[in-house]
């Protein structure tokens, strides 16, 4: 390993998990101002299409160079999810209002209605399905910097990793630079999980310091690597394997049930 890359290493050691940031990276990534998360949110591509994305990404055979953008794909079914849940619990403050101050001319929800939106509403069941999308957001972060690291320059590997992981600096300039669209709305547990997956990075970089197993794994692809026996003994490297992608699948099928429901109650009692 070249000794640029030991020191980036120590360096990431020294400064600990929460804030591994290199500041060269950071006067070169210019992280975006994510200010207006709404009008954010409102431009997203419809649910339909983000799922034939995510599914052209994972199947037949995972296609880990699409990283980058599974993230972006998953992150905007989230945003669906989120926007939903937002619709359901309006709705729901309306239903009550209405309930203590009757008015002929307002139709209110079927109990029936009433009932799946208090449901998808539910802290608890919402907290699930969060947890679970920062889940396949950490593994899916943790494995494009691990083939960037495998693969290209130290300059690219910071850049990468002030992208996904600047957030996690108790040192940044203010809350509302964020650096990657995921970074919107994230809370102290979000936090949590990201710092978590920012750890394990560093444990496996840590044992992959033999320059010769390095130098054999420059010229392999990812699955190439993830099929080392080298590394298999060492470390267990994260992938797009058969559980991720049940997970990815239960979760998507949640956030495409939540949303057409929602959506389209709201669209059948109205009319």
């Amino acid at each position: 390993m070249s000794n640029s890359r030991k020191e980036l290493l120590r360096m990431s050691q020294k400064l600990g998990s929460s804030s591994l940031v290199s500041p060269q990276a950071s006067a070169l990534a210019q992280p975006s101002m994510l200010e207006h998360g709404d009008a954010l949110k409102s431009r997203i591509p419809p649910l339909d299409i983000i799922l034939y994305a995510i599914k052209g990404i994972l199947y037949p055979t995972p296609i880990y160079e699409q990283i980058p953008g599974l993230i972006r794909l998953l992150t905007m079914a989230e945003f669906h999810r989120l926007r939903a849940i937002n619709i359901a619990s309006n709705a729901l403050s309306i239903q009550s209002y209405y309930q203590d101050n009757p008015d002929p001319s307002v139709m209110l929800l079927s109990d029936e209605t009433e009932g799946y939106f208090k449901a998808f509403v539910d802290t608890g069941s919402s907290a699930e399905w969060r947890a679970m999308f920062m889940k396949l957001l950490s593994i899916c972060c943790a494995i494009d910097v691990l083939q960037v690291w495998f693969h290209d320059s130290d300059t690219d590997f910071w850049l990468r990793w002030n992208e996904y992981f600047a957030v996690l600096d108790p040192l940044a300039e203010k809350p509302a630079k964020l650096s990657h669209i995921f970074h919107y709305a994230l809370s102290t547990h979000d936090i949590d999980q990201l710092r978590a997956a920012a750890s394990h990075c560093v444990g496996l970089l840590e044992h992959a310091e033999d320059e010769q197993l390095l130098y054999a794994l420059s010229s392999q692809s990812y699955e190439k690597v993830l099929q080392t026996e080298e590394l298999q003994e060492r470390q267990h490297l994260p992938k797009m394997d058969a559980p991720f992608q049940k997970v990815v699948e239960s979760y998507l099928a949640t956030v495409h049930g939540v949303v057409e429901y929602v959506t389209g109650t709201l669209k059948d009692e109205q009319q």
